[in-house]
């Protein structure tokens, strides 16, 4: 199994005996190197395909749908297929949102469970790996054509909710692997994906609040449906 063996890997990357400076030095380099470049992407959009295996069912459940991350303000998720759904993960909660002629926002949600999730999923979508590092246990796996991150959870309650997350890409995230500890799993794939200094009009309302004029420099764009 794919995420058993990176996680094997991962384990022999971490304890190989008789690591010498310079080794453990350009190691290091390295890392830096691929955080960096995650990080320098202020806005990340793009498609994704998800597919989920659960134990017991013999077919596993696919879709697909966009984002967009926008660093220090959150991750906006829209699946389209095989039915719509759509929420901003932000500091302050979770804004979902219905469907009409265009997209209208709902109030805030600010449960603590989707705190935490938002906690995880936004960093991981933008390449934030430092703020897991008091989370996860992580172990790096390079190769010719990227790397490779397996995150380990060193959290009590997390590891209720997660057995292990790994990660893959190259200058961007491409695959994103999610295990639970009964052994379902969720993997997503990225495509198209695109960076950019600053969000358009349409972007930017992800992100947008009730009563804030967050946006307000931003020429409007078509498609997005203003609250009442």
């Amino acid at each position: 199994m794919r995420v058993a063996s990176l996680h094997l890997l991962s384990i022999i990357f971490i304890l190989l005996p008789g690591m010498s400076p310079v080794w453990a030095q350009a190691e290091a380099d390295k890392i830096q190197e691929i955080t960096n470049q995650l990080r320098s992407h202020v806005v990340l959009s793009g498609e994704f395909k998800q597919t989920r295996k659960l134990q017991g069912f013999s077919r596993s459940i696919e879709s697909t749908g966009i984002f967009t991350y926008w660093q220090g303000r959150g991750l906006y998720w829209e699946t389209q297929q095989p039915f719509f759904q759509a929420s901003t993960f932000i500091q302050d909660g979770v804004i979902d949102w219905r469907k009409s002629d265009g997209l209208v926002r709902t109030l805030i949600d600010d449960n603590p469970v989707l705190k935490n999730i938002s906690s995880i999923i936004v960093p991981l979508v933008g390449g934030d790996l430092a703020k897991l590092d008091s989370t996860f246990d992580s172990g790096w796996v390079f190769d010719d054509v990227g790397w490779s991150l397996m995150l380990d959870p060193d959290s009590f309650m997390v590891k209720k909710a997660i057995g292990g997350i790994v990660l893959s890409g190259g200058q961007f995230i491409r695959t994103l692997v999610i295990s639970t500890p009964g052994n379902d799993t969720t993997e997503i794939t990225f495509l198209n994906m695109t960076s950019a200094d600053s969000p358009n009009r349409q972007q930017c309302d992800y992100f947008q609040v009730l009563d804030s004029d967050t946006c307000g420099d931003i020429p409007e764009a078509v498609g997005l449906t203003q609250p009442n």
